[in-house]
């Protein structure tokens, strides 16, 4: 959900569809994953209270971003006593892939635990949360996860002072793209944006550029200079992010 969905869902009666199938019992839980500001989904909890559950991007890089406010809409659902599922704990590895300068942080907080552990850990332990979605694409990320999450503890002060700070740093370095890649069904240039944001979060954490990655990427895709700046991206990203602006900065990293 998010105001043009909202917008159709109304239109085409998406929650009366939905409300009838519980009310026949066919399905014991509805509810709805939700990109936008905490007014519109304040609005559609209280038009709509027979939603169980919404499904919230949280973690602790976005809880008080101006653009995404996860925080303002994990108390919104929390007002209207709504259970909450968390998506993009790790902001699309993001999080898990953390600048030298935040696992320095890590480091001399002692802290045990993987980066991701730490974002997946933030997410678990809000109130009202009752899953957590992990993307994993390895057996090495499965047992990771299993491993913290078997026995859950949830995060402790001087953890999340830990997080706080490793937030300034990782804000200062990346572009807080995670991987949705709506923007890629709105560009006619076909440019590979989120592959061109991940590589030049890596040049961020790293300091080194993967010209060999970028040759792969842009593969039957359109190079981040030919960006011809309609903006049809930046009006369906989750995220908000100028893409316009920062294809920019990633071509004269990349191709000048």
């Amino acid at each position: 959900m998010g105001k043009e969905r909202y917008g159709n869902t109304l239109k085409f009666g998406g929650f009366e569809f939905i409300c009838g199938l519980k009310e026949r019992g066919l399905v014991k839980n509805i509810g709805f994953s939700y990109h936008d500001d905490p007014q519109l989904l304040d609005e559609i909890l209280t038009k709509y209270p027979e939603m169980d559950m919404v499904q919230l991007q949280i973690n602790y890089l976005d809880w008080n971003s101006p653009a995404i406010q996860s925080g303002a809409c994990y108390d919104v659902a929390c007002r209207h006593g709504k259970k909450i599922i968390v998506m993009e704990p790790v902001k699309g590895g993001s999080l898990a892939a953390l600048p030298d300068k935040a696992m320095d942080v890590m480091k001399e907080c002692g802290a045990e635990g993987s980066p991701a552990s730490y974002a997946i850990r933030y997410a678990a332990s809000l109130d009202n949360v009752m899953m957590v979605l992990s993307g994993m694409s390895s057996l090495e990320q499965v047992k990771d996860n299993v491993s913290y999450m078997k026995d859950f503890k949830p995060l402790n002060g001087d953890e999340q002072k830990m997080l706080e700070r490793i937030t300034d740093i990782v804000n200062d370095s990346i572009t807080p793209c995670t991987n949705c890649k709506y923007c890629m069904e709105e560009c006619p240039q076909n440019i590979n944006i989120p592959a061109y944001f991940g590589l030049y979060n890596m040049y961020a954490a790293t300091g080194k550029k993967t010209n060999m990655y970028y040759e792969r990427y842009s593969m039957n895709h359109g190079n981040a200079s030919e960006c011809i700046k309609c903006g049809k991206c930046e009006r369906i990203c989750p995220q908000h992010i100028k893409i316009r602006d920062e294809l920019v900065k990633f071509a004269d990293l990349y191709e000048r």
